[in-house]
């Protein structure tokens, strides 16, 4: 996949970390024809070509159980879906940094817990998870948030006047469910999908105008065969964006996986950039 070159690089918006959206390791996807039936119908890419991935654990009596995906935004915050966090305390989380198989711990694997959930407040106001948007910062350890390395980075914020072009294929992963009624994927998963028109995905064979919001848009093959599932929620989706990979939505909702005419729904990040950097301290 040709990129542009390097010097082209835009600064981040203020408040981001100057190194965001900057990996040392490409994720190249297999082709179609070899694409495992796997995120659903994704691939495994190399450790550390998500180096901003957070995998949300809860905490419970048997240990830390896979919940959500999240994003890394600064050495304290982490990005997430209001849905994936609202129900719980922050005591409940634990969040692996640098994770990738969920097996073993990796060279620059971190563990944090968290202090704060903070859930936007028109969360569910009006049509289903509206408005899934949510911040999570880290209890410090020893004075020190997150540490960024080669295979653990901040990933950008979309800017505010950047636009959704349709079928532009942005990249989703987690350690979801690899279908439904499967069980979660012990390695990250990922896949491109592309962005879909408005008119797509208010039509109303796919989700119709009175369940889509201003905040959410959707993306994936109206074939099926690709989409985020359960447990991939709360992970960001990536866009390269002015020479760096940028979050421009949080994986949110869907009709099923992976379903013919049912494409993932995810969150507008545009819509939602003031209430982030305000929370951002």
């Amino acid at each position: 996949r040709n990129e542009p070159s390097q010097p082209e690089v835009s600064p981040p918006a203020s408040g981001l970390p100057p190194t965001c959206g900057r990996r040392a390791v490409e994720d190249r996807p297999p082709s179609l024809i070899m694409e495992s039936p796997k995120v659903v119908g994704g691939h495994t890419p190399p450790p550390g070509a998500h180096p901003w991935m957070v995998a949300i654990n809860l905490r419970t009596r048997s240990g830390p159980s896979q919940w959500c995906g999240g994003a890394i935004l600064t050495a304290d915050y982490v990005l997430t879906a209001a849905h994936c966090v609202i129900k719980y305390p922050a005591t409940t989380f634990l969040l692996k940094i640098g994770d990738y198989s969920t097996m073993d711990k990796e060279e620059e694997e971190q563990e944090f817990y968290v202090s704060s959930v903070i859930i936007h407040p028109e969360f569910d106001k009006g049509p289903y998870l509206n408005n899934d948007v949510a911040l999570l910062k880290i209890v410090r350890k020893n004075g020190k948030g997150i540490q960024f390395g080669k295979l653990v980075l901040p990933v950008c914020l979309v800017p505010s006047n950047w636009k959704y072009h349709s079928y532009l294929n942005c990249t989703v992963a987690g350690w979801g469910s690899l279908g439904i009624s499967e069980g979660y994927s012990n390695v990250l998963q990922s896949a491109l999908l592309p962005i879909l028109p408005e008119e797509v995905c208010t039509a109303e064979y796919v989700y119709g105008a009175s369940r889509l919001t201003q905040g959410m848009y959707c993306a994936g093959y109206l074939e099926g065969g690709i989409d985020t599932c359960q447990g991939d929620s709360g992970g960001p989706m990536v866009c390269f964006v002015d020479g760096r990979y940028t979050a421009v939505g949080i994986t949110s909702w869907g009709s099923g996986c992976a379903r013919p005419n049912k494409p993932g729904v995810y969150t507008r990040l545009t819509r939602y950039l003031q209430w982030i950097y305000s929370n951002l301290d």
